[in-house]
């Protein structure tokens, strides 16, 4: 699981110059941070979706922003990180 999770910060990192917004200013009011840590010279996000449970990366920095969603891999299949709220 870690390992996952560690490649995604790795593949969202390396899209960060893909979007030129900040997440934190415009997030929506469903969304909370669950964590924030500083990565050279950029913040990295954990953000879970209030609605639908789903996890989500943010990452930002000097002139660039990325938002990617977490996967996890079940039973050969890659499906979304999100918590059941039934």
């Amino acid at each position: 699981m870690k390992k996952y999770l560690i490649g995604l910060l790795v593949l969202a990192t390396f899209f960060a110059g893909c979007s030129s917004s900040s997440v934190g200013a415009n997030m929506p009011s469903s969304f909370e941070i669950l964590s924030r840590d500083s990565v050279h010279n950029s913040e990295v996000e954990k953000i879970r979706d209030k609605e639908t449970g789903c996890y989500y990366l943010s990452s930002s920095g000097s002139y660039k922003a990325a938002l990617t969603q977490m996967f996890i891999e079940k039973d050969g299949v890659s499906v979304p990180y999100c918590d059941d709220l039934k």
